[in-house]
């Protein structure tokens, strides 16, 4: 089967721009490439002792497929790990993650509303759990900008400060 005859391809939309590593992602991304490393080091020096005896190298280990793997997340840790933005790029992050902090705190439900069930026995609980499902279908969960803004919010706290993980949570500025 195949793509049918004189209909047009169409180019496939991406989702905007990358997003930008965690620090648990980076560290991640760092020790599999370690772990690659080690492992292709172990094999180039072959079999050693060990407490239960030699090791036995298997054999038909990829290793051009290895390194592929350690060459494609050290590109990945290039692209997408966060880097220090400049004087004037923190500013510009900076005014843009306030408004974008601004937006969530209006669209975000409260901690009270989080800590919201639903109650058979009791009607105001019971309005109190309905009226948070209303918000999070509408403000939060069902809202497709929120996605878009608290991405954009946290991938500028990457760049502002890539060293404290706190700055890009945004459950912080969710109130109470």
């Amino acid at each position: 089967m195949g793509w049918p005859k004189g209909k047009p391809r169409k180019a496939v939309k991406t989702a905007g721009p990358r997003p930008i590593m965690s620090n648990s992602e980076v560290e991640r991304i760092r020790g599999l490439i370690s772990e690659d490393e080690g492992y292709l080091k172990g094999l180039d020096t072959g079999p050693t002792e060990t407490e239960a005896g030699p090791m036995q190298v298997s054999q038909g280990v990829d290793k051009d497929g290895i390194m592929r793997r350690i060459n494609r997340n050290k590109r990945a840790l290039d692209a997408l790990a966060p880097k220090q933005a400049s004087t004037k790029e923190s500013n510009k992050l900076h005014a843009q993650m306030k408004t974008d902090e601004e937006w969530l705190r209006k669209h975000m439900m409260t901690r009270k509303m989080m800590d919201a069930f639903p109650s058979t026995n009791d009607p105001v609980k019971e309005s109190n759990y309905q009226q948070a499902v209303k918000k999070a279908v509408q403000d939060e969960v069902g809202n497709p900008e929120f996605g878009i803004v608290a991405r954009r919010y946290k991938d500028a706290a990457r760049q502002v400060d890539p060293s404290d993980p706190e700055l890009c949570n945004i459950e912080r500025l969710r109130a109470n």
